[in-house]
């Protein structure tokens, strides 16, 4: 027998022991290892009762990671540019505007046999489509990033040794790349496992230590309530498992993003950033002068949390300020840039200015602000000026489970 099959036929023992054990047994008595092809992994039967392995009954019981909220780490000053020597700070997880943002309106499935587009492997234990979990998704391909299934598909009720979606998964790092998310309708249950088969989700297990960080929301996904639970893990090796969770609505789904947390599409704003205005001086046919720009900071070292996604410019002047002037070209220089950026040709007042293109780095810096005012041909009257004022609206990009976000 390969070693493939020895691996496969002891996991699902170990397994089916778990499922049944009514009571507990002698560690010594339950001892089984076996060398395989999958980073040597030594498997012991796992002495623990059912319920603690096959239930989130104990997920209520572990302690949800402090999130960040923007409202009180970002703030907005006027004063000295003290953050503009810091150009180009990446963020931690080098997002930016070509990363799209996952909405919770993005289709992770279809009603098909899921696995049937991975490549095929196919052990009797491990779901088809898992082979080997990638550890470095893309950030916007999430039909191609994403492993999803339906716990009662035929892999799970006809072919499947334990009747479950179970997939391996492999953590480098304790600081990178260790985010597992996963999307829940309330008919399925799950729960990660470490290399000895002891159960992350669990309070009790000598695995949960292994846990960095756990958080929980809930959300409205096609059509259905579904459970998001967003956890980290120490560097190793894991099982994470998905089955029916019978007594509960829904459509028997689940979806799971492994790699970085999910990037959600956040707005912070800030007013008086084009405040400014200038004088005709008699005779130019254009001028330009420095608006108040704004500084935006935070506390407690979150700095590299937020990645600057877009930024809007939401002109509030009104129309009797444009009297004597042909146009004005609104300029901005983001945090991560050493030049500044026309974003609008105005001949009209009241209307948003749009950068979809900002130059990556953190959200935090100095966005300086200037004005290019064409005056109108044939100008005389002496006194002629023009003045602006726009609100600052900036989307950022922020990491589930680390940051407070809003849907």
């Amino acid at each position: 027998m390969t070693n493939k099959k020895i691996w496969a036929a002891t996991l699902f023992s170990t397994l089916l022991l778990t499922m049944t054990i009514s009571s507990p047994v002698k560690a010594a008595e339950l001892q089984t290892s076996t060398t395989v092809d999958r980073s040597q992994i030594t498997l012991p039967l796992s002495e623990e009762t059912e319920e603690n392995l096959f239930s989130l009954e104990s997920v209520s019981d572990i302690q949800m990671s402090e999130l960040v909220d923007p409202d009180e780490v970002i703030s907005v000053s006027d004063g000295d540019d003290t953050i503009q020597a810091r150009k180009g700070t990446a963020t931690k997880y080098g997002w930016s505007y070509g990363t799209t943002p996952y909405t919770f309106t993005q289709k992770w499935s279809t009603d098909t046999e899921v696995y049937s587009t991975y490549p095929y492997y196919n052990d009797g234990l491990l779901y088809p489509a898992a082979t080997e979990l990638l550890d470095a998704p893309s950030n916007s391909q999430y039909s191609s990033a994403v492993r999803e299934g339906y716990v009662n598909d035929t892999w799970a009720t006809e072919q499947s040794i334990v009747g479950a979606h179970v997939y391996y998964h492999k953590v480098s790092s304790n600081k990178a790349l260790n985010s597992v998310t996963v999307l829940l309708d309330k008919n399925v249950a799950f729960q990660i496992y470490d290399a000895e088969l002891n159960p992350v989700l669990d309070t009790t297990s000598d695995a949960y230590e292994d846990l960095l960080l756990f958080y929980r929301t809930a959300v409205k996904y096609d059509n259905y309530d579904k459970t998001v639970y967003t956890c980290k893990l120490t560097a190793g090796n894991y099982y994470i498992m998905f089955w029916d969770n019978k007594g509960n609505e829904g459509n028997h789904h689940y979806a799971m993003f492994t790699g970085n947390p999910l990037p959600i599409q956040q707005t912070y704003s800030a007013g008086g950033v084009f405040n400014g205005s200038v004088k005709w001086d008699g005779s130019s046919s254009s001028q330009t002068y420095q608006a108040s720009g704004v500084t935006i900071s935070v506390s407690n070292g979150t700095e590299d949390l937020f990645a600057l996604y877009r930024v809007t410019f939401q002109d509030m002047g009104s129309s009797y300020f444009n009297t004597y002037i042909k146009s004005a070209d609104m300029m901005y220089q983001s945090p991560n840039s050493y030049s500044y950026k026309t974003i609008a040709n105005m001949a009209n007042l009241n209307q948003k200015m749009i950068d979809y293109y900002p130059d990556e780095g953190s959200m935090m810096g100095t966005y300086n602000t200037k004005v290019k005012v064409n005056w109108m041909n044939g100008l005389s009257y002496v006194n002629a000026s023009y003045s602006t004022n726009a609100m600052l609206y900036i989307d950022y990009l922020a990491p589930l489970g680390e940051v407070s976000v809003s849907f």
